[in-house]
């Protein structure tokens, strides 16, 4: 078959009607050279969806669209382009074509979708953490004058501009790493639907973790803080019990109800919507301390009360779990400065509320307990997570009982 001349025709905007609906498409002309035979093509490029339909620049992104298709059809047969003027290796189709549309999506418009999912969740930390994730990155945007970019042309190299900025306030590495993991998490959403092909935050490395700046009680002070607590806040000193003996987390105690406490086998039911891994947990309580959960309030409060309120007692509580963790954490601190004020406590540097469980697994593994039973207690994704609670302070008393071999 004789083959044509010109091997391809330049784009233009293609318009016809569906009732009373104008429907555009770019239309041109190429042609196969193993065949001879012309095809045409008309790709839609999401012309015709409503947002961009609305915003009155239909034609000038169709003429953006005409101009990069044009660039490329001198390039051979067929058609392979996607929405960034890049080769593809496909053809373009209907799917294709759907995915390249959300790419032209408003960076800002795409970033409000990934929040809406991330924090369809009825937890209050996690709510806050990623709406404060993506307030962050639209400040960002703003102050680089970028709100306007569309999602696409997010890429590695203006991730990692963002988080150069966000060094520039003084973060620890801790907090850095965090905003990887929170910014990676929210693109993930936009990558799994199609606005984007690949994460911008992906490949980016964190810092190097350091050690916690909180410290373990130690036996003198813990036992003395613990004695302060059982006789002057006897219940406060539930919260203290179950940290260092079922190493319960502060923020996971403040979502514990009554109903959750299984006294006949001695464990803690805990379901996966109150734990902080979202995986259901069994912390066991210790015979030592059972006859504390067997008191008054475990057996006539209702199962859906909660075992701190807001004022630190049982009862309904009326704020969410973030609210009753500061106060809390609060309320353990200013136990903490009357004993340092009386002179009782010498040292309280990196003391806290969370301190009563990092004291735990501590002298759970003084005790014997081995790296991965601790990691089960701890509900640890991995024994790296759990390792990182130790104190290297411990004596090893089996390196201690090394012979000298060298001189016998």
């Amino acid at each position: 078959m004789k083959k044509n001349v010109c091997a391809w025709s330049p784009a233009s905007i293609e318009i016809s009607k569906e009732g009373e609906i104008d429907r555009w498409r770019i239309s041109f002309y190429q042609t196969n050279p193993e065949t001879g035979i012309r095809e045409r093509f008309r790709p839609t490029f999401d012309l015709n969806r409503r947002r961009i339909v609305k915003s009155g620049k239909r034609e000038e992104l169709a003429n953006s669209y005409i101009q990069k298709v044009n660039e490329l059809l001198p390039k051979g047969f067929p058609f392979l382009v996607d929405l960034d003027g890049h080769p593809t290796g496909q053809r373009i189709g209907k799917a294709k074509d759907k995915h390249n549309g959300l790419l032209h999506t408003p960076v800002v418009e795409a970033l409000d979708v990934a929040q809406g999912i991330k924090c369809d969740t009825d937890r209050y930390e996690t709510i806050k953490t990623y709406r404060s994730t993506v307030g962050l990155l639209k400040k960002f945007l703003v102050d680089q004058k970028l709100d306007g970019m569309r999602i696409g042309d997010f890429d590695h190299q203006l991730a990692q501009l963002y988080l150069d900025d966000s060094a520039k306030r003084k973060i620890g590495n801790v907090t850095y790493n965090n905003i990887i993991r929170n910014c990676r998490a929210v693109f993930t959403c936009l990558v799994d639907r199609g606005y984007l092909p690949e994460n911008p935050f992906k490949k980016i490395k964190g810092r190097r973790k350091t050690s916690k700046k909180r410290t373990r009680f130690c036996p003198e002070d813990r036992n003395l803080v613990a004695a302060f607590i059982r006789e002057n806040h006897p219940w406060f000193y539930m919260g203290v019990l179950l940290q260092y003996y079922c190493l319960v987390r502060p923020v996971e105690i403040c979502r514990l109800q009554f109903k959750h406490f299984d006294l006949v086998n001695g464990i803690i039911r805990m379901p996966c919507e109150i734990t902080k891994s979202w995986k259901e947990g069994f912390p066991t309580i210790p015979y030592s301390i059972l006859h504390y959960f067997n008191a008054r309030p475990f057996k006539e409060c209702p199962g859906s009360w909660f075992l701190f309120s807001e004022d630190m007692e049982p009862g309904i509580a009326v704020s969410n779990e973030s609210y009753r963790h500061k106060r809390m954490t609060l309320f353990h601190k200013n136990i903490l400065d009357e004993l340092e004020k009386a002179g009782r406590l010498k040292d309280r540097e990196g003391l806290s509320w969370y301190s009563w469980s990092d004291t735990g697994i501590d002298d759970r593994r003084r005790e014997g307990f081995n790296l991965f039973d601790l990691k089960e207690l701890k509900r640890h994704e991995s024994v790296t997570t759990t390792e990182m609670y130790f104190h290297h302070d411990v004596i090893n008393k089996a390196v201690q009982k090394v012979p000298n071999v060298l001189e016998q």
